[in-house]
């Protein structure tokens, strides 16, 4: 992110949990909805897609994206948290 590369970022924790705030540039996209709003996502194969939320629902997510051909698709592992510890802040919600 750091590199200013272009990237889809979505947080899967819905929106009662991101109102409290979401990582700048985040989508927030709730993990049983993601399946019908792929078709929002890039049409370009190779974007990089980061997720973040909690472990079962990043890792069911990740999947998902994966498998419809997303390979450069990957979990920000820590979430929120791990991005706040390192001294980051979040904005208001995408």
């Amino acid at each position: 992110m750091e590199k200013e590369i272009p990237y889809v970022l979505v947080d899967l924790r819905g929106s009662a949990v991101a109102s409290s705030g979401v990582i700048p540039g985040a989508v927030v996209i709730e993990a049983k909805d993601l399946e019908g709003m792929k078709e929002g996502f890039p049409k370009q194969k190779n974007a990089p897609v980061i997720l973040y939320g909690a472990a079962e629902e990043a890792n069911s997510a990740f999947g998902a994206i994966r498998g419809s051909g997303y390979k450069n698709t990957s979990i920000l592992e820590g979430g929120v948290k791990a991005w706040t510890g390192a001294g980051h802040s979040l904005s208001e919600k995408a």
